[in-house]
């Protein structure tokens, strides 16, 4: 899977939270089509020297449709945590 997402969030101090959608891009024999789905996240981010470290849960919604001749859909929502290093521009 290949996600292109768009994420809008209110921040406080070191913590935010926010909304966003995406278009989910699937590879392969067996894959489900290509989706759109939504996510909320909550997180924290500090600055150090310069760069953003960040935490966050997000819950993902996304139940896209089975490809191949294959009738019905795919449940691939819940709760995910990422930590990274966010550039700042």
């Amino acid at each position: 899977m290949f996600p292109l997402e768009a994420f809008g969030r209110a921040k406080l101090g070191w913590f935010y939270g926010g909304l966003g959608v995406g278009y989910y891009i699937f590879s392969g024999d067996y894959s489900p089509k290509n989706s759109i789905g939504g996510f909320a996240a909550a997180g924290i981010e500090i600055t150090i020297l310069g760069l953003g470290a960040f935490g966050e849960l997000r819950y993902l919604y996304l139940e896209p449709d089975l490809d191949n001749d294959i009738s019905g859909s795919v449940d691939m929502s819940g709760i995910g945590a990422n930590i990274g290093v966010a550039l700042p521009f």
